[in-house]
C-alpha cells in the first residue's frame, strides 16, 4: 500500500525525470524511463499542459544528451507513448518533428541513428493518424 501510495504521488513522475537525467548509473537511468512510460501512459492527460510542454521539451534533451543506446532507445519509447496521447489534442507536438528532421539530417552517426529509431515508435505509435 505505501508503494502505491508513492507511486500515485504527483511527485514520483517528476522524481523520475530528475533521475533519467542525473544518475550516473545506466542501469538507474533505464529503470526510471520503464517508470516512467508505464506512469506517463496512465497519467499523461492528468497533468497540466505546462507540465506536458515541460516534459516533451525534457524528453528530447535528455534523446539528445544521453550516450547509452538503451536508454536512449527507452526514451524514445516514452516519447512513442507521448506521441500517441498528443495527437489525439489539436496542438499535437510539433517541435518533434522539426527533431526528427534534426537527427535524420546529423552528421553524427549516434543522432541519425536514434532519429531513424524514433521516427519508427512515432509512426508505429501514431498509425493512421500521420
Amino acid at each position: 500500500d505505501h508503494l502505491r501510495g508513492i507511486v500515485k504521488d504527483p511527485g514520483f513522475v517528476a522524481g523520475l525525470f530528475e533521475v533519467l537525467r542525473g544518475s550516473s548509473s545506466v542501469q538507474v537511468r533505464q529503470l526510471s524511463a520503464i517508470l516512467l512510460r508505464q506512469r506517463l501512459r496512465k497519467q499523461w492527460n492528468r497533468h497540466s499542459s505546462a507540465d506536458r510542454l515541460r516534459m516533451r521539451k525534457v524528453l528530447l534533451e535528455t534523446l539528445t544528451i544521453e550516450q547509452e543506446t538503451i536508454v536512449r532507445h527507452a526514451v524514445a519509447q516514452i516519447i512513442g507513448i507521448v506521441v500517441g496521447c498528443e495527437l489525439s489534442e489539436s496542438a499535437g507536438w510539433t517541435d518533434l518533428f522539426q527533431y526528427l528532421n534534426q537527427c535524420c539530417q546529423s552528421t553524427n552517426s549516434a543522432q541519425r541513428e536514434i532519429g531513424l529509431y524514433l521516427f519508427s515508435i512515432v509512426v508505429e505509435a501514431a498509425g493512421e493518424q500521420l
